[in-house]
C-alpha cells in the first residue's frame, strides 16, 4: 500500500473525527483512493481497480506483528525469517507497554495543531532507555531509533537528546522542526550546544510517525 502523505493540519485529515462534515482527507494517498473509492469507465459505469494485498510479512517479530494481526489482518502470515531474529541487547522482552497518568503539555496555536503535543514524563523516560541502550557497547551509528506521532514530541527529544547523542533528523521533520523553533510554538529555553558529544557510532535517529504509517508497512 502507498503511504499516505503527511500534512500539517489535522483538520484536513482522514482521521479527524470530530468535523465529518468535511471530506477533504488530504492524507490519503491516490493509490488508496482508487482501491477504496473506485473508478468508473468512459461508459460512466463501475469499473473496480485491481490490486493485491501480501500476506505474508518478512520484518516484525511474531509478537509485534499480533498488534496489527489480531485486529486488523487475521489472515497474515509470518516468514520463517522473522522467527530467527537475534535477541534485543539490553532488553528483556521484545515488546513492553508503558501505562501512566502523566498529561500531555498540549498543542500549540498555529497550523500545525494538532500534531505538536509532548509529553515530558515520557521524553524523559525515552532519554533513559536509549541511554541505557547506548551502553549495550554493540549498537552502531543510526541503529538506534526513537518514533513519535507528534512534531511536539519529536522537537523535545531532539532538544534533550543534542546534549547527549548526535541526532538525526529527516529532511521533513527538520524543516517542520525548524518552522516550530521560527514560530516558538512551544514556550521553553533551548538547551545550550554541548561541548563534547558522543562518538558518532551513538548517533541516535528520530522520526515522526503516524499510526496510519506503521499499519501500512504490513501491507
Amino acid at each position: 500500500m502507498q503511504l499516505r502523505p503527511h500534512i500539517q493540519n489535522h483538520e484536513l485529515s482522514a482521521e479527524n473525527y470530530r468535523r465529518r462534515e468535511l471530506k477533504y482527507n488530504l492524507d490519503i494517498s491516490l493509490f488508496e483512493r482508487l482501491c477504496s473509492s473506485g473508478v468508473r469507465s468512459t461508459t460512466n459505469e463501475p469499473m473496480e481497480f485491481p490490486f493485491a494485498q501480501l500476506n505474508v510479512q518478512r520484518r516484525m517479530r511474531p509478537d509485534i506483528a499480533d498488534l496489527v494481526r489480531r485486529p486488523l489482518y487475521p489472515t497474515l502470515k509470518d516468514h520463517s525469517d522473522v522467527e530467527e531474529y537475534p535477541e534485543v541487547p539490553g532488553m528483556y522482552d521484545h515488546l513492553y507497554w508503558l501505562d501512566h497518568v502523566h498529561p500531555e503539555a498540549g498543542a500549540g496555536d498555529s497550523d500545525i495543531k494538532g500534531t505538536s503535543h509532548s509529553n515530558e514524563y515520557e521524553v524523559q523516560m525515552v532519554k533513559a532507555l536509549v541511554a541505557h541502550l547506548t551502553k549495550q557497547g554493540c549498537y552502531k551509528d543510526g541503529e538506534l531509533a526513537v518514533l513519535t506521532p507528534y512534531l511536539g514530541q519529536l522537537r523535545r527529544l531532539r532538544n534533550e537528546f543534542r546534549n547527549m547523542f548526535s541526532v538525526r533528523l529527516s529532511e521533513k521533520d527538520q524543516e517542520e522542526v525548524d518552522i516550530m523553533d521560527e514560530a516558538d510554538i512551544e514556550i521553553e529555553p533551548s538547551p545550550s550546544p554541548c561541548i563534547e558529544r558522543l562518538a558518532l557510532t551513538q548517533c541516535v535517529r528520530i522520526a515522526t510517525v503516524s499510526l496510519d504509517f506503521v499499519l501500512k508497512l504490513t501491507s
